[in-house]
């Protein structure tokens, strides 16, 4: 038994002296610890978000795609722009973009033709053979233009100048339409039209009509003057034969 306890305490004392002789390890230990609880921390603390405070979340990747918008008007016959400030004479606000489809219109004889008319569009003045009052807008130019021509093809020699007066801005091309006299045939139908380009102050455009299985595109530029859309009187309106309806034309409702 003495020799075992001497034994012992023989290498006890050999631990002893070299941890006396070797200070150093017991800061090398510490250091260690110290370390190893750091990380410790680290691996089960959550990591914040940076500048909230709060845990960060992931968004599900599986999430539907949101559906397909649909158009802002599908059905009606102009866009959603804001209409114009300058009511004139027809006294309604509408859109200042160029109709998406057809207006709803009633058709009304002007002669032998029958033109598109709207409570809302106009015209909403008829005296004699004068039809004025549109809106101001890209339609209310498309239904002027459509009731000009008409008139313009069949109003009597005797009405003629002071009806194209009332409906046309001065110039060369309205004195030569005063001195043209009427074109139109009875079966002249008006089928389509086209907004070329349109602002508060003109609107382009273009007409489509039919005789039989003929074509015919007519291009007017309309003026907005003093409350009212009116023929550009400065130009002549042109026009030509086509084989069809050109692409792009909105088709009048019957």
């Amino acid at each position: 038994m003495s020799d075992n306890n001497s034994d012992s305490g023989i290498e006890t004392s050999k631990f002893a002296t070299f941890f006396d002789k070797n200070g150093w390890w017991y800061a090398a230990a510490a250091l260690m610890l110290l370390v190893g609880l750091g990380l410790i921390v680290i691996i089960l603390l959550p990591s914040p978000d940076k500048g909230t405070g709060t845990t960060p979340t992931t968004a599900p990747t599986d999430t539907a795609p949101p559906p397909l918008s649909s158009p802002a008007n599908p059905s009606g016959s102009a866009g959603t722009g804001t209409g114009w400030s300058d009511l004139g004479c027809n006294g309604t606000k509408g859109s200042s973009e160029p109709p998406l489809l057809a207006p709803d219109v009633s058709w009304e004889p002007v002669s032998t033709l029958s033109v598109p008319a709207s409570t809302t569009y106009g015209p909403k003045k008829v005296e004699g053979h004068v039809r004025g009052c549109y809106q101001h807008s890209p339609t209310g130019a498309v239904l002027a233009a459509v009731n000009v021509l008409a008139v313009g093809w069949t109003v009597p020699s005797d009405d003629r100048a002071a009806t194209l007066t009332a409906m046309m801005t001065p110039g060369s091309g309205r004195d030569a339409s005063i001195s043209g006299g009427t074109s139109a045939d009875p079966g002249t139908k008006f089928v389509a039209f086209s907004v070329e380009s349109c602002s508060a102050e003109r609107c382009n455009v273009s007409l489509a009509y039919t005789l039989g299985t003929a074509v015919g595109v007519g291009n007017f530029s309309m003026v907005w003057s003093n409350g009212d859309w009116l023929l550009d009187g400065t130009q002549e309106p042109t026009g030509n034969a086509v084989e069809a309806v050109p692409a792009g034309f909105k088709n009048w409702k019957d």
